[in-house]
């Protein structure tokens, strides 16, 4: 996968200033309600493609973390 494509994908995994956990965390969700929308919307479509892309909205380590910061207020430092 391309550069560009990782950093659309996961803004902020290309290095620069770390996006806020909030931000994170919703742009996921808004990322996930699109794929929805795309799929529920008339016309052809693949349930198994739509099930491939949700489930790579999570993929990444990043958002894992974002998740528990803001569930549960926590911040990793960096080592």
């Amino acid at each position: 996968m391309e550069l560009a494509t990782l950093t659309s994908v996961f803004p902020g995994s290309e290095g620069s200033k770390r996006m806020k956990p909030e931000k994170q965390v919703t742009d996921a969700v808004e990322k996930a309600q699109a794929i929805s929308a795309d799929y529920l919307h008339p016309g052809s479509r693949d349930c198994n493609v739509t099930v491939k892309k949700l489930l790579n909205v999570p993929g990444s380590c990043s958002l894992t973390k974002a998740v528990d910061e803001v569930k549960y207020g926590r911040t990793e430092t960096a080592a």
